[in-house]
């Protein structure tokens, strides 16, 4: 019948349209979205299109079962698939996009925390970066009550060498002695960090300049200490450097740092000079 001609004729028009847009909206799915989904997300996608299948061949049988005008049939088979593709690709571009957006948050998120990461991850200390942020509120501090600083700088000798001959592991279990050594020989108000490689920085906050000879005391006793506990055949060897500056006429955080390390090697030259 002309009806059943011109209603096939408006549904595949519609399905046509609806078949495009599903296309369209399926080109704007981005690559990077595509490249991260996940196990669970693949499954319901291919779920979908199992279902997808299952539903075209009983909707098809269904009405071929009705006996309606074959016209009738092809429309409205076309009208309902076209239907499905669509709620189907718009169901999936927006879980796959909104999964890219929360991969590229995290990613950004790990980037920040990396870039502004506070501690060192083998040794437990602050970072080079955190430990430059709060020695300059420090320096601040003590160029308005005109007081002298003191900073302490220690290097772990022939860390290279060990890493060289022991491996890594070994390496990393001196550093975190290291550590676990300065810990012990300063205060908790005291800002201490693992400032390079093998390199470690302690800013000691409201020391004075006649407390040094204590403070290098100390540090000696504990070293000593904690070789006489160690079981391996070599000791814990750090070349060191404990000196006075003065904020108002040096308040930059880096040059500070950099006349610590210049007092440390100094030492260490003078360690090896009599061995």
């Amino acid at each position: 019948m002309k009806v059943f001609e011109d209603i096939s004729i408006v549904q595949t028009a519609a399905g046509g349209v609806i078949f495009l847009c599903s296309i369209v909206m399926a080109l704007r799915i981005k690559d990077h979205a595509l490249k991260g989904l996940s196990r669970e997300w693949v499954l319901t996608i291919m779920l979908m299109a199992s279902v997808f299948l299952v539903y075209f061949f009983y909707l098809f049988s269904l009405l071929i079962d009705m006996s309606l005008p074959q016209e009738l049939i092809t429309g409205t088979v076309l009208l309902t698939n076209a239907l499905f593709v669509y709620v189907f690709v718009s169901f999936a571009k927006t879980g796959i996009d909104r999964l890219g957006k929360e991969t590229a948050a995290r990613r950004e998120l790990e980037d920040r925390l990396k870039a502004f990461s506070l501690t060192d991850e083998l040794t437990g200390l602050y970072s080079k970066r955190a430990f430059l942020t709060l020695m300059e509120n420090h320096l601040k501090i003590a160029k308005r009550q005109r007081t002298k600083v003191l900073m302490f700088y220690a290097d772990v000798d022939g860390l290279r060498n060990i890493n060289n001959a022991q491996g890594p592991q070994e390496g990393d279990m001196l550093l975190t002695e290291t550590a676990n050594l300065l810990k012990a020989t300063f205060r908790k108000s005291d800002i201490i960090a693992r400032v390079g490689e093998d390199e470690f920085a302690v800013f000691l906050v409201g020391a004075r300049e006649e407390h040094a000879g204590t403070i290098t005391g100390n540090f000696l006793n504990n070293l000593e200490c904690h070789n006489v506990k160690r079981l391996q055949r070599y000791k814990l060897s750090l070349s060191y450097s404990l000196i006075p500056f003065d904020p108002a006429f040096n308040d930059s955080t880096d040059s500070i740092l950099t006349c610590a390390h210049e007092s440390m090697l100094e030492q260490k030259k003078q360690k090896h000079a009599f061995n």
